[in-house]
């Protein structure tokens, strides 16, 4: 077991650590602004749409002219029922007739489309790679949680080259309901045999604030790499830090 801390607050007795993936490991504008596209693209194909509407599209799942993510998202941030309602308004509101089967292929054509692109929208937010190792070395285990789908967690997580740290990688399509609910992490819990004090979950959003708080863990710490501010982050957790590299292990002067 380890202890992590964070200035002069520790969380002791950790045996598990249990990462977010979009904006806790990866960038999450990187990422999901080439989703958003590739969805967008789709869409427009499908229905015959102008760039004025592949540019509104990309707009309503939440991504500026910058490609940057805004922090009430819904991509990167909500689940995909919260996209899809985003895009079916965005659709009525300028009287295009669509029905869910072409959400349902834009999905599948931008899933399609990630993997061939997939390593250029992998990029590790900093810090990453010492943490999970300093982690490892003290016999810490490793799992990621996140609401993207698990075949995707685990492409990341290969991609980031942590394939032999992380000990489990899961999505919500392996869970019951989706975050904030708990069950994505009693699910972990389950397969690597934890109890719930002895772990900690580690986000970038207010949903896996509230969902470390809902499946009682030990502590959840708050990043600010994600979108949202540490100001909302600290609502919800007594543990923030700007970004991995404020998250030490062991005592004061220790690695």
């Amino acid at each position: 077991m380890v202890d992590i801390r964070l200035g002069k607050k520790i969380i002791n007795g950790i045996e598990l650590v249990i990462f977010d993936k979009d904006g806790t490991m990866i960038d999450l504008h990187r990422y999901w602004s080439r989703i958003a596209e590739f969805r967008a693209k789709s869409i427009c194909s499908q229905l015959s749409l102008d760039k004025k509407h592949l540019h509104g599209l990309i707009s309503v799942m939440g991504i500026n002219k910058n490609k940057k993510l805004r922090p009430e998202g819904p991509v990167g941030v909500k689940s995909l029922p919260f996209t899809l309602k985003a895009l079916r308004g965005y659709l009525y509101f300028n009287d295009i007739d669509a029905d869910d089967k072409v959400f349902l292929k834009a999905i599948k054509y931008a899933n399609r489309e990630s993997l061939k692109h997939f390593s250029s929208m992998i990029k590790p937010v900093k810090g990453l790679h010492k943490l999970i190792g300093l982690l490892k070395r003290k016999g810490c285990k490793i799992a990621v949680a996140t609401g993207d789908a698990t075949h995707r967690a685990k492409l990341a997580v290969d991609h980031l080259g942590l394939s032999k740290a992380v000990d489990f990688a899961v999505g919500f399509d392996k869970a019951k309901k989706q975050k904030p609910h708990p069950s994505i992490i009693e699910v972990v819990l389950k397969k690597l045999n934890t109890d719930r004090t002895n772990a900690i979950m580690i986000g970038d959003t207010i949903s896996d604030m509230k969902m470390a708080k809902n499946a009682r863990v030990k502590a959840a710490i708050g990043v600010g790499s994600g979108v949202i501010p540490l100001k909302e982050l600290g609502k919800h957790t007594r543990y923030t830090t700007k970004d991995l590299m404020g998250i030490k292990i062991g005592a004061e002067g220790g690695s």
